[in-house]
């Protein structure tokens, strides 16, 4: 930044001065994105946060024993081993199912049975880890993709830059030397 700093050297071009701005500016954006990644990375947490209250535990019985495991997968996770069950909810009467179990579990035992919000029986609530994890990826990427695009903005503003300082270059060493020319050219008559 020391090179962009605003002083009276008379050596500093109007495309420097005007480089300065836009690092400036470059800058203030990257700060002024903050808020959009954190109103993003807050809408993630606090619907995590809903759906891990939207449901609810209820006690269920087994209608049918629970397969034996058979199989294990390559992450080393259990499958899910799911049977008939049985539950009551308030205002709909005994409902039955089919819901994940330990293994073995015998007909006539008790076992509780996350709903999900329509319901259906599930795994259960989302961890509340995964939430806050999945809100901060959230905030932090989308600060990650708002400077990557303000940075390739700001490397393309340099670029035609220094496009036009090149010409503005060459042109006056032209003018100093019209005699100057480059390898490969023809000598000027």
């Amino acid at each position: 930044m020391r090179l962009y700093r605003p002083d009276g050297n008379p050596l500093r071009r109007a495309s420097d001065r005007l480089e300065a701005l836009a690092a400036l500016v470059f800058l203030a954006l990257c700060v002024a994105c903050l808020g959009p990644a954190a109103v993003a990375g807050n809408a993630v947490y606090r619907s995590g946060v809903a759906q891990e209250r939207a449901g609810q535990w209820v006690t269920a019985t087994v209608l049918a024993e629970a397969p034996k495991l058979t199989w294990v997968s390559l992450e080393g996770a259990a499958a899910e081993l799911r049977t008939r069950v049985a539950w009551t909810v308030p205002g709909r009467g005994r409902v039955v199912g089919e819901a994940p179990v330990p293994e073995g579990t015998k007909p006539g035992a008790l076992v509780r049975v996350w709903l999900d919000p329509s319901g259906r029986p599930g795994d259960g609530p989302p961890v509340h880890m995964e939430t806050t994890v999945g809100a901060v990826v959230t905030g932090v990427s989308t600060e990650a993709v708002a400077v990557g695009l303000l940075l390739a903005s700001l490397a393309l503003f340099r670029a035609l830059l220094d496009r036009r300082r090149f010409a503005a270059w060459e042109a006056e060493w032209i003018s100093v030397n019209p005699r100057r020319r480059r390898p490969g050219e023809d000598a000027l008559p």
